[in-house]
């Protein structure tokens, strides 16, 4: 029973956190782009960026289930039924760390692509529906989200070590 309930576990789990959030990330980037641009949700500028976030949030999750699957793996070995509890404490650390990661690969992409554009106002170009500057820090983003990708799961990792003794 065990086998089927390993997976069973982990993709309602992951089903459930990757829709709350995708659904958070969306509502944070509509918030953030109206403050800062004036895009609507509806404008090409902003769902190109929209998908390069949400591409990069795919990414992170998708490296970080190894670890995550591992985890649940050994804590299965357990006698008692408090397993399934700390397997999910340990899945949902793992998420809160990826989203954290996240948002540092975006944050210092935007703040990279400010460097690297130098005199053009990203933000104002935004708002004139430039797709080029909304592809570009998109096509950023997700660059620096695949080299990073492996030394965030080193970094998660490390964060949240392989319990040692199974419950």
């Amino acid at each position: 029973m065990k086998n089927l309930m390993l997976p069973l576990i982990y993709f309602l789990l992951s089903l459930v956190l990757s829709l709350i959030l995708i659904s958070l990330a969306h509502k944070f980037l509509s918030a953030f782009l109206r403050k800062k641009t004036g895009l609507e949700p509806t404008s090409m500028p902003f769902n190109i960026l929209a998908s390069g976030l949400l591409l990069s949030m795919s990414i992170l999750m998708s490296e970080a289930s190894q670890p995550m699957i591992s985890v649940i793996n050994f804590l299965s070995r357990s006698n008692n039924n408090t397993w399934v509890f700390t397997a999910s404490y340990y899945i949902l650390l793992f998420f809160i760390l990826v989203i954290f990661f996240t948002w540092i690969i975006i944050t210092g992409s935007v703040a990279f692509f400010s460097k690297m554009t130098g005199k053009i106002d990203e933000q104002n170009e935004l708002k004139k529906g430039n797709n080029g500057i909304a592809l570009l820090l998109a096509v950023l983003m997700l660059s620096a989200t695949l080299f990073l990708k492996s030394p965030v799961v080193s970094l998660l990792q490390a964060l949240i070590p392989m319990p040692t003794q199974v419950y």
